[in-house]
C-alpha cells in the first residue's frame, strides 16, 4: 500500500436526503382484528405501528407478529404518489402509523425468524445485491430474478435504483433466468399503453387491466410503470377480468413473512444482540462536538463458539441533515475504536463501518458492549439526531445474528455550541531532523524526540483536556523499528505510552487527561527509541481530526478539533525539510550475561565457562568475523589456563586457541579471526561463552578475569564492514573467578534447638547444615554417626533405647537404614550431590522405644567423605565433628487455652444470625505431633453456672482457623440435668510437634421465643477426661488427663477450663450510629447539633425508654457582663430529608455556658465541663408516644437534637465556637454491673421489648448495645 493511499480518509458515496416525514392517511387491509390487551388498540392484519419510544415501523401480520418495515426506499415501494406519472417516479406519502405505548408495543411479538422484514414490492424497484454489481428485480414477495443493466434502464429509466442496495438479501430466493431487453415485461410489473394500465401476472405475457380506481385502491405508483409500445402489447395476453378495487394479495406487506419458517443448522457461532442499559437517555447535545454516544449494543456470543464482530451498519435517525453528522465511529467498552471514522451517509441514511481485518472478538458465553458515536459539525445548530441498527444483517459477524431488531437509541436535541464550547487547533511543530534521503540521525538504542504537537484553546470559554493522540509513522520505517513511544508535557512529565506501532499507527492514551487552559497553548512531545531498521526513515503525522481525542473540561463534550489553519483538516506534520529521522546503520553491542560465572572454581576443573557475554546486533543483521579477547590474572600468579581456550555460542565452537601464556592473551589482548563466522539477526542476541581448563596445580592465589571487545563485523544490509565494535578496548568484562579447593562445611543447625521428644515413635534426634564449597559441587559418599549420653545428666544408651537410625534431607532418605543402633560408628553409604554453594538441612531420625530410659542423648557426625563433581577430587573429613542438639526422651503433652484477640471481644447477639463466632481456643502440641478427634464444650451462664436449658443456639460448628470454609464437625446443644454441652467428634485434626492449631466455634443464633431473652452465655472446655476429649500422640496412645494442661505444667485433671468469650443474647437491641451533619454550626433558635439513627436488628419491636446526650463546647467566652450560651434543647424525629420533623420533647432547664454572669442550672465549658441532656417520659412538652419511639423489627428511626445557638458569641468579638455531642457508655461483659442486664455494661439509651409474642415488656429497662461511644460531628462557627 502506498503512503499516499494510507493517508486517505475512507469515505463512501455521499447521498444526502433531507426529509421531513409526514404521516398521511393510507389504506389498510380490513381483516378481523384481535385485541392484544385490554388497554391497547385492537390490531388488524396490515396495521402499521411503532413505539412512542422509537421511530422504527412494523407491520402486523396474520400471525399476530410485528414484521419490520424499512422506512427508506424499500418501504416506499409499497405506496403511491398522487402526482406520479407513467415512468416518472415521485416520493410517496406514508400511511397512518399507530403510535403504541411501551407496554402495548411489548405485547406484540416481533418476528425474529427469516424473513422478518417486509419485502421490496414486486414490480417496483430493481436493486443491487450487496457486495456486487448484479441487479435484481422482485417478481413476487421475496422472489427475485436477475435483470441486466440495459433491461433495467429500458423498463425503469435512469432512476434511483442505480444507487440502491437491498438491506436483507438473505431473505430472497433467486429464480432462474435473466431479464434482458428482449424479454417481455416480467411478472409483477405495471405497464401502460398510453391509455390504460395493466398488471403483468406471469412471465409469459399475461396481464390484467387495472382501472384508475384499482390503481388507487392497491397503492400502485405509476412512477414504476413501463410505457409499452404497440409491438410489445401485441405480444401480451389481456385477461378478461379487471382490477377495479383492492386485492389483498397485492397489498399484503407481510406476504411470505407469515406462518412457520424453516431453519438450517449451522456450525458457525451465534451472536445475540440487545440494547444495552448504558444507552444514554435523550438529552441536549451541542454541535461542533465529537464522540457523542448515540447507541450502545450488547453482543453476546453463544456458549459453543467465539464470534468476531467485523462491521456495523448504522442508520441515522432524527431531523438533521446527513452532512451535519461529520463522523460515525464504533468503539468497545474499553475505549478502543474499531474501523475508520466514517464521514458521510448513503442515500438510505446509513454508514457502514467495516473492521474485518481487526475484528472485535466476543468470547463464547460472554457479552461485549459496542458503542456507536457521532461527531457533529459546527453547522448543525438545531434539529434532532439519533442512531439505530435496523436489521440483523446490519451486524456483520462470522456467525449468525439474532435479536429483536431494530435497536435504536434516543433522539438528541442539537443546539448551537459556538457560544459556550471550547475550540481547539492542532499544529505540528517543526523539528530538528533532516529531509528524506538525508544523513542518518537516529542511533540504535537512542531515545529521541520525533514529533511535537501544539494544542491551542482558541475560544476563551473553557479549559480543554487532551486524552489521546493517534500518530501516523510515515516513511519507510517498519512497525518493529521503533518502540516505547511516549508523550511528554512541556515540563517533561510522562503523559502516556505505547510499545510498538501497528499498521504504521501509534495510539498513545494518556494515563491522566492533560489540561490546556483556555486561551493558552501547550506543546506535547513524542519520544521513541530506535531498536532496528538501519536506513529506515520516519516522518510523524497526525492525519485526521479524529486522531486526537480532546474534551471540553467544563462541559464534558468531546471536541472536533481544527488543524493549524483552523479549517478543514490536512495531515499535521513538521516541515518535511527537518521532519525526517533516519535510523543509522547497524552496530554490535556487548554486555555481561547475568549468569556469567563468579566466585570460586576448583583446581583441575575442565571445560569451565569462565565468562558469558550477550552479543546483540542492532539496526541490521550482523556477521561477526573477528573477536578481541584479553584474560587478566593477578600479579604473581603461578598458573595460567591449561589446554585450549574456546569461544562458543551454544554447541558451536567459533574459535579454539591455546591457553598458554602469551602477551597477546594475558597482557595486551588481541583481535582473533574466527574459524566459524557468527551471524546475528537484527534485534537478536547471541550468548558468547569463553571456556577454559583450570590447571591442576592452581591455588587460591590464582584468578581469571575475561574481557572482550574490538569486534570486526560485516553489516549485511548496509553491505560494508565495521571494525572496533563497540570500541577497540576489551572493556566488557565478566566476573573474577578465583581458584579454590573442593570443600564441604558441616555444622549444627542452631535453628533447631534442644527439645523433648515422645517415646514410642520415630523422632528427629539431630539436625545439621551441610553446604558445598563455592568452587564446585560435591557428592557425599559416606557418613558416620555417633549417639551417646555420656557426660550428660540423665544420659541414655543408644543400643537400648533406639532402633532404625536414618539420615534425611527434606523428604528424601539418603543412605540405608541402620536397624541395630550402636553408640558409635553407625555408618551410612550414599551418593547424594549438591551444587557449588548449595546447602541443605541434614536430619538424623530414629525410633525411640517406648521402653527407653527417660533421659538425654546427643548426636555427632564423626566423619564424612565426598567427591568433587567437576574435578573428581576425593576427600574424607574426620576433623569436623559437630555435636547436635540435646534430645530428651519424654512423653507427649497438650496445652489447651482460650484465645484472647480482636475476634473474641464480648458482644450482643441478635436472632437468626448465622456463622457467628462463639468461642476460640488454642491447642499446643508438646514433644510429639498430636491428633484431636473429640472435644466437648460446656455452656455456662454469665454468672459461671452450667446452663442446662440454654435456648440461644441452633446448629454449632467447629473449625480449624486455617480453613474457615469447611467445618471439622457439627453438633447440637445437649440440654438437661448434668448436661448443657455440645460435643464434637468423628473428625481428625493433626497438630504438628511443637506447633499449634486454633479451634473456632461458630453457630446459628435462635430467634423468637426460643431465645432466652437478655441472657448471657459463655463456652468453656468441659473436661480433659476421655468422655469429653480424645487426643492421641503420633507415637501411639491416648493422652491422659495429666498430659492435657489448662496451664502449662499443671499435670492434673481439668474441668470447666479455658473460658472463652461472654455473649449477651437479645431479641432486640439498638445499633446507634451518627448521621453526619457536616462541620458547620448553624446560628438558630433550633440549630441541629446531633443526628443519629437507631436500628433494631432483632425480631421484636423495640420501645425506646430514655436517652441522654452529652454536649461539650469550646470557644464560649465570658465578658464582664455576658457569657456565651447554648440552651433550649429539643429532640425531633427526622423527616425524609434528614431534617427535624416531629418534635418529641424539649427542655430548657440547663444551659452550657462560657463562665461569666452564670445563673440557674448550667455547666461551665470554660473549665472543661460538659452538659448531659436527657429525654424521656415525664419531661415537659412531652410528645414521647409510641408513634415515635417504637422501632420495628428490622427497622430504624432517625432523630435530631437541636438547641438555641444564637447566644454563642455573647461576650466574644473574634474567633470561633465548636460544639460536639455524643452518647457515651460501655460495652461488653462486666461482672460488676447488674443495673440493667446481668453482668453487662450499660449505655445511655434505655429500651424495652416484649419478652414473648403478645406478651408484656420487660419490667426493668435494658441498656446494652455494642455501639458506644456514639460520637457526633464537631460543628464550628467563626466570627
Amino acid at each position: 500500500m502506498s503512503d499516499v493511499y494510507k493517508m486517505l480518509k475512507k469515505t463512501f458515496t455521499v447521498g444526502v436526503v433531507a426529509t421531513t416525514i409526514l404521516w398521511s392517511v393510507g389504506a389498510s387491509v380490513l381483516v378481523t382484528g384481535v385485541a392484544t390487551a385490554a388497554t391497547c388498540p385492537t390490531m388488524k392484519t396490515g396495521d402499521i405501528y411503532k413505539s412512542v419510544l422509537d421511530s422504527a415501523v412494523y407491520v402486523y401480520n396474520s400471525d399476530g407478529q410485528g414484521v419490520y418495515w424499512d422506512e427508506g426506499w424499500q418501504g416506499k415501494t409499497w405506496y403511491s404518489a398522487s402526482t406520479a406519472a407513467v415512468g416518472k417516479y415521485v416520493e410517496p406519502a406514508y400511511p397512518t402509523v399507530l403510535s403504541l405505548s411501551s407496554d402495548c408495543f411489548k405485547v406484540i411479538t416481533q418476528r425474529n425468524t427469516s424473513p422478518y422484514a417486509v419485502s421490496v414490492r414486486p414490480g417496483s424497484h430493481p436493486f443491487y445485491r450487496p457486495g456486487t454489481t448484479d441487479l435484481y428485480y422482485v417478481t413476487d414477495n421475496y422472489k427475485v430474478t436477475k435483470i441486466d443493466a440495459d433491461a433495467a434502464e429500458m423498463f425503469f429509466g435512469k432512476q434511483a435504483w442505480r444507487t440502491a442496495t437491498v438491506k436483507y438479501w438473505p431473505f430472497f430466493t433467486v429464480e432462474t433466468g435473466t431479464i434482458t431487453k428482449t424479454s417481455l415485461p416480467p411478472m409483477g410489473m405495471l405497464v401502460n399503453d398510453g391509455t390504460k394500465s395493466y398488471l403483468v401476472t406471469d412471465n409469459k405475457g399475461a396481464m390484467q387491466e387495472v382501472t384508475a380506481a384499482g390503481l388507487t385502491a392497491n397503492n400502485f405508483n405509476l412512477g414504476y410503470a413501463y410505457k409499452m409500445d404497440s409491438t410489445t402489447k401485441a405480444k401480451m395476453t389481456v385477461a378478461t377480468t379487471t382490477v377495479t378495487a383492492q386485492v389483498s394479495t397485492l397489498t399484503n406487506l407481510t406476504k411470505g413473512a407469515e406462518g412457520a419458517t424453516t431453519t438450517t443448522t449451522t456450525t458457525s457461532g451465534t451472536a445475540t444482540v440487545s440494547l444495552s442499559s448504558n444507552t444514554p437517555a435523550a438529552k441536549t447535545i451541542a454541535d461542533g462536538t465529537a464522540y457523542n454516544t448515540m447507541l450502545v449494543l450488547n453482543v453476546k456470543a453463544g456458549t459453543d463458539k467465539d464470534v468476531k464482530l467485523e462491521g456495523l451498519t448504522v442508520t441515522r435517525t432524527g431531523l438533521i441533515s446527513n452532512t451535519n453528522v461529520t463522523g460515525v465511529s464504533v468503539w468497545d467498552s474499553k475505549g478502543v475504536r474499531y474501523g475508520e471514522v466514517m464521514t458521510s451517509f448513503n442515500t438510505s441514511d446509513q454508514a457502514t463501518i467495516g473492521f474485518a481485518s481487526n475484528p472485535l472478538l466476543v468470547a463464547k458465553g460472554t457479552t461485549e458492549e459496542v458503542y456507536v458515536k457521532f461527531n457533529l459539525g459546527t453547522s448543525a445548530s438545531g434539529g434532532t439526531v439519533g442512531a439505530k441498527v435496523a436489521l440483523a444483517t446490519d451486524v456483520d459477524t462470522d456467525g449468525t445474528v439474532s435479536g429483536s431488531f431494530p435497536f435504536a437509541g434516543a433522539e438528541f436535541s442539537v443546539v448551537d455550541g459556538a457560544a459556550s464550547l471550547s475550540a481547539v487547533t492542532v499544529d505540528a511543530q517543526d523539528m530538528s531532523g533532516t529531509a528524506t534521503g538525508g544523513t542518518a540521525n537516529f542511533e540504535i538504542d537512542e531515545t529521541k524526540e520525533i514529533a511535537k504537537i501544539k494544542f491551542t484553546e482558541t475560544s476563551g470559554y473553557n479549559d480543554v483536556q487532551v486524552e489521546s493522540i493517534n500518530f501516523y509513522m510515515n516513511g519507510t520505517v517498519d512497525d518493529n523499528d521503533l518502540k516505547d513511544f511516549t508523550v511528554y508535557d512541556p515540563s517533561n512529565n510522562k503523559l502516556g505510552s505505547a510499545t510498538y506501532a501497528k499498521d504504521s499507527y501509534v495510539t498513545v492514551k494518556f494515563d491522566t487527561p492533560y489540561t490546556v487552559e483556555k486561551s493558552k497553548n501547550r506543546t506535547l512531545t513524542l519520544k521513541a527509541t530506535a531498536v532496528d531498521g538501519s536506513g529506515h526513515e520516519v516522518y510523524v503525522q497526525v492525519q485526521n481530526e479524529y486522531d486526537v481525542i480532546v474534551k471540553d473540561k467544563a462541559l464534558g463534550y468531546y471536541l472536533v478539533s481544527s488543524d493549524s489553519g483552523g479549517g478543514t483538516w490536512t495531515a499535521e506534520a513538521s516541515a518535511a525539510a527537518t521532519g525526517y529521522y533516519i535510523i543509522k546503520s547497524g552496530a554490535v553491542t556487548l554486555s555481561k550475561a547475568s549468569d556469567s560465572a563468579s566466585g570460586q572454581v576448583s583446581a583441575g576443573a575442565d571445560d569451565f565457562v569462565l565468562a558469558k557475554f550477550n552479543v546483540k546486533a542492532v539496526g541490521e543483521d550482523m556477521e561477526i568475523r573477528k573477536i578481541g579477547i584479553a584474560i587478566t590474572t593477578p600479579s604473581g600468579s603461578s598458573y595460567v589456563l591449561s589446554g585450549n581456550v574456546q569461544l562458543r555460542v551454544g554447541n558451536t565452537v567459533l574459535l579454539s586457541f591455546s591457553g598458554a601464556y602469551s602477551t597477546a592473551l594475558y597482557s595486551t589482548g588481541s583481535q582473533r579471526t574466527l574459524s566459524q563466522y557468527l551471524t546475528i539477526k537484527s534485534g537478536q542476541t547471541a550468548v558468547l561463552e569463553v571456556v577454559g581448563n583450570i590447571n591442576d596445580s592452581a591455588t587460591s592465589a590464582d584468578s581469571y578475569l575475561v574481557g572482550i571487545g574490538n569486534f570486526y563485523a560485516k553489516r549485511l544490509s548496509t553491505k560494508d564492514f565495521v571494525d572496533n565494535q563497540p570500541s577497540s578496548a576489551y572493556s566488557t568484562q565478566g566476573n573474577t573467578v578465583t581458584v579454590n579447593s573442593t570443600s564441604v562445611t558441616l555444622v549444627k543447625d542452631t535453628s533447631y534447638g534442644n527439645t523433648t521428644v515422645a517415646m514410642g515413635g520415630t523422632q528427629k534426634l539431630g539436625q545439621f547444615v551441610l553446604q558445598a564449597g563455592s568452587s564446585e559441587g560435591v557428592c557425599l559418599t559416606n557418613m558416620a554417626v555417633t549417639l551417646n549420653g555420656n557426660g550428660v545428666t540423665g544420659g541414655t544408651s543408644a543400643p537400648d533405647d533406639l532402633q532404625n537410625l536414618e539420615l534425611w534431607v527434606g523428604s528424601t532418605q539418603i543412605g540405608s537404614t541402620v536397624s541395630t543402633v550402636a553408640t558409635s560408628s553407625n555408618s551410612f553409604s550414599m551418593n547424594y550431590c549438591l551444587e557449588a554453594n548449595a546447602s541443605v538441612k541434614l536430619e538424623v531420625h530414629g525410633y525411640v522405644l517406648s521402653s527407653a530410659t527417660a533421659g538425654t542423648a546427643t548426636t555427632s557426625l564423626t566423619s564424612f567423605s565426598y567427591v568433587g563433581k567437576t574435578t573428581g577430587n576425593s576427600t574424607t573429613d574426620t576433623t569436623t565433628l559437630p555435636v547436635g542438639q540435646a534430645i530428651t526422651y519424654g512423653s507427649a503433652n497438650a496445652l489447651l487455652t482460650a484465645v484472647n484477640d480482636s475476634t473474641t471481644i464480648s458482644s450482643v447477639l441478635n436472632p437468626s444470625t448465622t456463622a457467628v463466632q462463639l468461642g476460640k481456643w488454642k491447642l499446643d502440641a508438646q514433644n510429639d505431633a498430636l491428633t484431636l478427634s473429640k472435644i466437648t464444650f460446656q455452656v455456662r451462664s454469665n454468672t459461671g453456672a452450667d446452663d442446662i436449658t440454654a435456648g440461644n443456639f441452633g446448629t454449632l460448628y467447629l473449625y480449624d482457623s486455617s480453613n474457615m470454609t469447611t467445618a471439622l464437625a457439627s453438633a447440637t446443644y445437649v440440654g438437661g440435668t448434668s448436661n448443657g454441652y455440645v460435643r464434637f467428634q468423628g473428625f481428625s485434626l493433626v497438630v504438628p510437634n511443637n506447633g499449634s492449631k486454633t479451634l473456632v466455634l461458630k453457630g446459628t443464633i435462635n430467634g423468637g421465643s426460643t431465645m432466652d431473652a437478655a441472657s448471657g452465655n459463655v463456652f468453656v472446655v468441659r473436661s480433659d477426661g476421655t468422655t469429653d476429649m480424645t487426643i492421641t500422640a503420633s507415637a501411639g496412645g491416648t493422652l491422659s488427663t495429666s498430659q492435657i494442661d489448662a496451664v502449662a505444667g499443671d499435670n492434673v485433671a481439668n474441668s470447666r477450663f479455658a473460658t472463652s468469650t461472654n455473649y449477651l443474647f437479645h431479641n432486640a437491641s439498638p445499633v446507634i450510629a451518627n448521621y453526619s451533619l457536616g462541620s458547620t454550626l448553624t446560628l438558630s433558635s433550633a440549630a441541629p447539633l446531633f443526628r443519629f439513627t437507631v436500628t433494631n436488628n432483632g425480631d421484636r419491636e423495640m420501645k425506646l425508654s430514655s436517652m441522654t446526650i452529652n454536649v461539650s463546647a469550646s470557644g464560649l467566652t465570658a465578658a464582664s457582663a455576658s457569657t456565651g450560651t447554648i440552651g433550649t434543647w429539643a429532640l425531633y424525629e427526622a423527616n425524609s430529608f434528614g431534617q427535624p420533623g416531629v418534635l418529641l420533647q424539649s427542655t430548657s432547664t440547663c444551659e452550657l455556658q462560657g463562665g461569666a454572669d452564670q445563673t440557674g442550672c448550667y455547666s461551665n465549658s470554660a473549665t472543661g465541663s460538659t452538659l448531659n441532656v436527657s429525654f424521656g417520659p415525664g419531661i415537659a412538652s412531652d410528645n414521647w408516644t409510641d408513634d415515635y419511639i417504637l422501632v420495628a423489627a428490622g427497622g430504624s428511626r432517625t432523630f435530631v437534637m437541636t438547641a438555641d445557638t444564637t447566644g454563642i458569641f455573647n461576650g466574644k468579638t473574634t474567633g470561633s465556637v465548636s460544639i460536639s455531642c455524643k452518647m457515651d457508655g460501655a460495652t461488653g461483659y462486666d461482672a460488676s454491673t447488674d443495673t440493667y442486664e446481668t453482668d453487662w455494661a450499660a449505655g445511655v439509651l434505655l429500651y424495652y421489648y416484649k419478652q414473648s409474642v403478645g406478651g408484656s415488656y420487660n419490667s426493668t429497662a435494658y441498656a446494652a448495645s455494642d455501639s458506644y461511644d456514639v460520637t457526633g460531628d464537631t460543628l464550628t462557627r467563626s466570627l
